[in-house]
């Protein structure tokens, strides 16, 4: 049955999608609403402010340690505020993040570490000690700085290039760093498909591939700086890296959580 009324859905006009680094989307959102909740986190609040202010201080430290563009930076850790932090502060100076699914066993996290050439990794203090096993069993020459998140963790003096994700950040001045060169098809994430045949394979995604998702997303959803929503879908997943992106490009706030939990998701919906 021909539709007479309104532009059919195939002649629609593309999206005009902007040609932009990734952690533009969260500094613009910002610069609109810098004081509005932009993550929530147990008791932890952050505004928009704040955390394009930690975004800055984690991209100085990163590059005070000699990271770059290009360089690979491994994520291993649950759904925390480190974790879009850090997908920002890599954007900003051009390196590359590779999300790391947390219940990995050695073999796997090895795999990952030596395939990505990671020159850096972030980890969960809970999961530091499965790191190191793997970094006395494994030749790993590319991994030079291993950044511990957490709650005050324990970072042992036996791991060389070891240090807080805290000390990072509280070392680093919090000023916007000198800007990048980044082309919008430059590699910004490396996410290992876990592939139906042999060992998963790193999935090549650049700076426009995720700003062009996540604008899309919220011309689809409709999401704007109104709305609340409640992260659990994990990060190292792509679905999770959508989400937490689109949100904060929005302006829109977004309720962290380390895992589903049925009981607790209800009762936040409520409140």
């Amino acid at each position: 049955m021909a539709h007479h009324m309104g532009t059919p859905e195939l002649f629609r006009p593309p999206l005009d999608l902007p040609e932009m680094p990734y952690d533009h989307l969260l500094r613009l959102a910002a610069a609109r609403c810098p004081d509005r909740p932009a993550i929530i986190f147990h008791d932890l609040i952050l505004t928009y402010r704040e955390a394009v202010s930690m975004v800055n201080s984690v991209a100085n430290g990163l590059r005070g340690l000699g990271l770059g563009k290009g360089d690979r930076i491994c994520l291993f850790t649950p759904n925390r505020p480190e974790y879009p932090i850090m997908l920002n502060a890599a954007a900003t100076i051009g390196a590359v993040v590779t999300p790391m699914n947390p219940s990995y066993k050695e073999r796997e996290i090895a795999y990952q570490l030596a395939d990505s050439e990671a020159g850096a990794i972030l980890v969960y203090r809970d999961l530091l000690p499965l790191l190191q096993i793997v970094l006395q069993q494994t030749e790993l020459p590319h991994l030079k700085h291993i950044i511990v998140s957490g709650t005050n963790p324990i970072v042992p003096s036996s791991i060389s290039g070891a240090l807080s994700f805290a000390r990072l950040m509280r070392d680093s001045p919090p000023m916007r760093p000198a800007s990048v060169e980044i082309n919008p098809d430059d590699l910004f994430a490396l996410p290992y498909s876990s592939g139906t045949t042999g060992f998963p394979k790193g999935t090549m995604l650049s700076h426009r591939n995720l700003v062009s998702n996540h604008l899309q997303f919220i011309a689809a959803s409709g999401i704007n700086s109104a709305d609340t929503t409640i992260i659990f879908l994990p990060m190292y997943h792509i679905y999770g890296v959508l989400l937490t992106g689109t949100f904060l490009a929005a302006g829109a706030t977004q309720i962290l959580l380390e895992r589903y939990d049925p009981n607790v998701v209800l009762s936040m919906c409520e409140q």
